[in-house]
C-alpha cells in the first residue's frame, strides 16, 4: 500500500476521511460496531470486482454508517477533519476473493 490510494468514484467531499484511522494490517473481514452496539446487526458479504469479471484482491473498501439512532457518533481524536463527520462506526476491509463487513 502506498501512502494515499487513489479513491475511485468520486466527486467526493472530504475523501481524506477514508486514510484517517486506516488501520496498518487489513483482513477480508471487519466488524464496524462494538458487540452489543445497539441497533439490528446487519451483514454485508460481497465481491470486488475487475471489469474482466475477475476478482480485485487487494482493494481496500471502506465503510461507515449511524448508530441505531440514525447519529454518526464522533471520534473526538478527529475533531476538526472530515473523518470527524464519519464518527466512529465505520471500518476498512481488504478484499481478496470475498469480503464480509458486519455492521451492528
Amino acid at each position: 500500500m502506498t501512502g494515499r490510494e487513489p479513491i475511485i468514484g468520486g466527486p467526493c467531499e472530504g475523501c481524506e476521511a477514508v486514510f484517517l484511522g486506516l488501520p496498518a494490517d487489513l483482513s477480508s473481514v471487519a466488524r464496524i460496531g462494538p458487540r452489543g452496539e445497539p441497533g439490528e446487526p446487519m451483514q454485508i458479504e460481497g465481491k470486488v470486482m475487475h471489469h474482466d469479471g475477475t476478482a480485485a484482491a487487494g482493494t481496500i473498501v471502506y465503510a461507515y454508517h449511524t448508530n441505531a439512532k440514525g447519529i454518526y457518533p464522533r471520534d473526538e481524536r478527529f475533531r476538526g477533519q472530515a473523518a470527524y463527520r464519519h464518527g466512529i462506526l465505520r471500518s476498512w476491509v481488504n478484499a481478496d476473493k470475498y469480503v464480509r463487513t458486519i455492521l451492528d
